[in-house]
């Protein structure tokens, strides 16, 4: 019976909330977020929402360039799987991420894996695309540069909510190398139009870490590798 009761204290969860905004307040960005200005921005163009009684993040840029990003870090190795759902709005007009003069995305997630040297951290950005097939991924050059991957396609739909999985070791492997992250770092959104002086929204929630795979799931894949050039 002892043996019993200290497995029973001991079993984790199946998942790990990383972020639902539930305790967020309505019509403020989240006060655990810390905001990230690429420039001279002063507006952090995300606040919390609320719909039917469930809250999430809402993101509305125009000229802002800003991440919001969250530190915090889990076992990669218990919990392998991140999941979140987004909801896409507003899709920036004429937005290549492949490009530095059109690195504009409707949503981005970003997933920091490890700093290298202790400085730069090692990175990849989900994003979604309006032309870009899913699961194309590319990397511009430049000290830093995420790695980006395409995980949804198509245009704006404001009532159509997506839910992504993927594995965080596999993404790791195909992007960075073979070496094995046993804790990631944190997590950030960006919603961006700055580059094509355009518009985009989008709306994220309940961004979660599971030590399994949920029945029906689909996972994302790294299949399409992509050649940069202009």
């Amino acid at each position: 019976m002892i043996g019993a009761s200290l497995a029973a204290v001991e079993e984790k969860p199946d998942r790990l909330v990383l972020e639902d905004f539930e305790s967020a307040e309505v019509g403020e960005a989240p006060s655990t977020w810390k905001a990230r200005a690429f420039g001279d921005e002063g507006v952090v163009p995300y606040v919390v929402e609320e719909e039917d009684g469930n809250r999430f993040l809402r993101a509305e840029a125009t000229g802002e360039n800003v991440m919001l990003y969250k530190e915090i870090r889990w076992s990669a190795i218990d919990y392998p799987y991140i999941s979140w759902r987004w909801r896409i709005r507003a899709v920036p007009e004429g937005a290549d991420a492949r490009y530095e003069d059109t690195a504009d995305s409707a949503a981005g997630l970003y997933l920091s894996y490890r700093r290298k040297l202790g400085l730069v951290p090692e990175t990849v950005k989900f994003v979604w695309s309006a032309q870009l097939r899913t699961g194309s991924f590319f990397r511009r050059s430049g000290i830093g540069q995420a790695w980006t991957v395409v995980a949804g396609t198509g245009p704006a739909n404001e009532k159509q909510w997506h839910r992504v999985y993927y594995r965080v070791p596999d993404v790791y492997r195909e992007t960075f190398g073979n070496r094995e992250v046993s804790r990631p770092l944190g997590v950030g959104v960006l919603s961006d139009a700055n580059s094509t002086q355009s518009f985009a929204a989008a709306d994220y929630d309940d961004l979660v870490v599971l030590r399994s795979l949920p029945p029906g799931a689909t996972l994302g894949a790294l299949s399409h590798p992509l050649e940069l050039g202009h």
